[in-house]
């Protein structure tokens, strides 16, 4: 809609109120008219008057006009009609009178609660309500005029033309006394974040990660605290304030920070530890931005271009941080990051050893599968000779020590379960990713893929080659025994009739066992993780009692025991637990769940044969029997494989498509040389 060329007629407030109720009024003249209504009235109609204001010149709801364009006519409509700017100048004078901008300063953008939970709730509940206006801060002011998202973005898009304008005829609205102000109290706010530095870099869990030693007074936060106490007080003084001396303190700041997070990374991480690390390198950040601003508009030979360019900056960020403190997916992703990338190395580190790199690794894979079918059919014999009638949580009991047991049973043999392998070596394989590979990282990556193929095909191999005669013989035994088969004709029937692909949900099924299987790594790399993280090796290694009672040796060989096997174990556990609750927990809801694990269900499928016997089973049958294990096994594999691998290459920053985009001419160089599948190619640099 074009602009009026002629002067609105005088319009009530309450009538410009109506149409703000409807919508944000169109017309730059008609707001900028009501701005002479709205000086001195209360906060609530001059922030709404401002926020109708911000709106236009964001530009919606198919308006015509750029956000650049607009800040254009603004001025020129300021320039036009003194009567009109000196009413904005005075409704932004006393909106900056009402409060202090010391809050903004400090908390727009940053983390400001002492815990990473208390964080998240506070950005749930602001992304709920609407803008608190806490007396004495202009924090609310903020989010209420600038409330949508984009916001910053429009900010960022003005020309620096049209940006210097702004900047220099809000100098000239506001006087000279709130200016300093908003100076003073932007130097108060490097005090107050240093302060917050400090007390986050002397908590006990991160001096204990500490890189440095050394009397207090050494301490980089201590002395970026005595810096800003400093500046700050420059600042006050009116004299050119050490911005250089500040900058060293940030940078040993940042040094000593970074310092942490190795530990960290070493030793296990944890949510809240992350949090705090996090939070203190973004206290860090914001007190050189402050810096940076106060310096530059205190600098008697600054330019008036290079003080507006600080001063729009300062604010683009502060519109984007109040934006972000009502997203609570940034707090996640920010703490998250770190936690996905430690537990994605962990299980990395496993699926890198699980890879088979020659035909004699591919034999051991095979040979140790087969030994995992072996324990499979045992599992399936205690899972049919189960007590009838406990009740379900006993029930589902029984289901987890059977499973559990068996699993780690299978840790302890060495033995390999074949869909426990794809989150481990998914994370292998996004190891060898970065965000600008060349040729020979791209090739690497493809021989790694087709030899986690390889290993992964021979694992599901040896996985039913042995579970299957197991099966038949543990059916055999039984019959020699009792005189019957271990699954009666009705129960064999029905385990045959599950498995079908066209009828029955066993593809639902599988894959949601798919995401049970990725659940259950995960955790037991975070397991893993939080083993290493509270140093229980150590701890176990260094108690008195044990050492005492058993000796140095035996209590450090204890230790280094549990920290080579709390992964696997757990793992086992994990998984063993979640087949059996999870479709008993479902059930309490009256979600119909259950797991179709692709070695557990050929075992029962091998019992079930021997009990209808061959004859009995008639060509659809065995058509189902085939697509069903055929089925359940690509689910299972496929959808653990790309959880695990979406995982991490989130932990590592990178796009989904930059996986896709190595993972396609993976399968194309598969399908080019398929018999790389079955056995190591001499040179497998060429895959």
């Amino acid at each position: 809609m074009s602009e009026r060329k002629k002067e609105p007629e005088r319009t009530s407030f309450r009538a410009w109120a109506n149409l703000w109720r409807r919508g944000a009024p169109r017309d730059l003249n008609t707001i900028l008219h009501l701005g002479l209504e709205v000086q001195g009235r209360g906060a609530p109609e001059q922030l709404d008057w401002l926020r109708s204001l911000v709106r236009w010149l964001r530009g919606q709801r198919g308006y015509r006009f750029t956000p650049e364009a607009r800040a254009h006519l603004l001025l020129q409509r300021l320039s036009q009609h003194p009567d009109w700017s000196q009413a904005a100048g005075v409704i932004i004078t006393e909106v900056l009178a009402r409060g202090s901008a010391l809050r903004i300063y400090c908390e727009a953008g940053l983390p400001s609660n002492s815990s990473f939970g208390k964080e998240l709730m506070g950005r749930l509940v602001r992304s709920v309500l609407p803008p608190v206006q806490v007396e004495g801060s202009l924090s609310g002011a903020l989010q209420h005029v600038f409330a949508q998202t984009g916001d910053d973005v429009w900010l960022e898009r003005i020309p620096v033309n049209e940006r210097e304008a702004l900047v220099g005829w809000l100098k000239n609205a506001v006087p000279d006394v709130r200016r300093d102000a908003l100076l003073q109290e932007a130097a108060e706010a490097i005090w107050l974040l240093s302060n917050r530095i400090a007390s986050i870099a002397l908590r006990d869990e991160v001096q204990v990660r500490s890189p440095r030693s050394g009397p207090l007074a050494t301490h980089p936060m201590i002395l970026l605290e005595d810096q800003s106490r400093a500046f700050a007080g420059t600042v006050t003084s009116r004299q050119q304030p050490d911005l250089a001396g500040l900058m060293r303190t940030t940078v040993l700041g940042r040094l000593f920070l970074d310092g942490v997070l190795a530990r960290v990374e070493e030793r296990g991480v944890s949510i809240d530890l992350v949090f705090q690390i996090e939070r203190a390198t973004a206290y860090v950040a914001r007190i050189e931005t402050l810096a940076n601003m106060i310096a530059a508009v205190v600098r008697p030979d600054a330019n008036e271009e290079a003080k507006s360019q600080v001063v729009w900056s300062l604010l683009v960020d502060l519109v984007r941080g109040e934006l972000d403190d009502r997203r609570p997916d940034k707090v996640l992703a920010q703490s998250f990051h770190l936690i996905a990338r430690k537990t994605v190395e962990r299980a990395g580190e496993t699926g890198e050893e699980g890879i088979a790199r020659s035909n004699g690794d591919l034999q051991h894979v095979l040979t140790a599968a087969i030994g995992g079918g072996v324990f499979v059919a045992l599992a399936a014999l205690v899972k049919y000779v189960e007590p009838k009638g406990l009740p379900p949580f006993f029930e589902a009991l029984y289901g987890a020590l059977n499973y559990g047991g068996n699993f780690t049973m299978m840790h302890f043999l060495h033995l390999k379960l074949a869909t426990k392998m794809p989150a481990m070596t998914a994370s292998a394989l996004a190891s060898r990713l970065s965000g600008q590979s060349t040729s020979e990282d791209d090739q690497e990556f493809a021989s790694t893929a087709i030899a986690i193929l390889r290993t992964q095909v021979a694992a599901v191999v040896g996985n039913i080659v042995g579970v299957i005669p197991t099966a038949l013989i543990i059916d055999w035994a039984v019959i020699t025994v009792t005189g019957a088969h271990l699954l009666t004709a009705d129960k064999a029937a029905h385990i045959i009739e599950s498995v079908s692909p066209w009828a029955s949900l066993t593809i639902p099924f599988a894959m949601f066992t798919g995401v049970i299987l990725w659940v259950g790594s995960w955790a037991a790399s975070w397991i893993d993780n939080a083993f290493a993280f509270y140093s229980v090796a150590d701890a176990l290694a260094s108690d008195g009692g044990l050492r005492v009672r058993l000796g140095v040796k035996r209590a450090r060989a204890i230790a280094d025991f549990l920290s080579d096997h709390v992964g696997g174990v757990a793992a086992a556990l994990v998984l063993g637990f979640s087949l059996a609750f999870v479709p008993a927990i479902g059930s309490l809801f009256g979600l119909p769940l259950e797991v179709r694990h692709v070695t557990l269900v050929t075992g029962g499928l091998s019992l079930a044969v021997a009990s209808q016997g061959l004859s009995a089973i008639d060509e659809m049958q065995w058509a189902a029997i085939v697509m069903g294990v055929v089925a359940i096994g690509l689910c299972n594999l496929g959808v653990c494989f790309a959880l695990a691998f979406a995982m991490a290459l989130r932990a590592r920053g990178l796009s989904a498509w930059r996986g896709i985009a190595l993972l396609w001419p993976t399968a194309m160089a598969f399908l080019r040389r398929p018999r790389s599948l079955f056995r190591v190619p001499a040179e497998t640099s060429r895959i």
